[in-house]
């Protein structure tokens, strides 16, 4: 969500030719930025441990790798084409607990 409302900023800023508006693209993405790192992931960190640090190791923090085409992933499990993936009703998700204390 963050990279659309950046890239819709962006676009404003060269559609309209306004400098203003490109520094405001700046300050946002710099703003972002700078939470995600120093706030977000640390917080995600503390309540997910080694899992969270596999999965930041293994997936870009801004940009897209694209569509899976059923490659390996770095755990050795296949990953299925994005038209095989099932979306689940809210209901229907599992549940996690392992991060709640008891």
């Amino acid at each position: 969500m963050i990279g659309g409302v950046f890239a819709v900023l962006l676009g404003l800023a060269l559609i309209w030719g306004s400098w203003v508006v490109g520094v405001w693209v700046l300050l946002f993405g710099l703003v972002n930025h700078t939470y995600f790192i120093f706030s977000e992931e640390p917080g995600l960190e503390r309540r997910f441990g080694h899992s969270f640090l596999t999965y930041k190791a293994n997936v870009p923090r801004w940009r897209s790798r694209g569509r899976s085409r059923g490659k390996d992933n770095v755990n050795g499990h296949v990953v299925p084409p994005i038209s095989n993936v099932h979306y689940w009703h809210k209901a229907d998700m599992p549940t996690c607990t392992a991060h709640v204390r008891q």
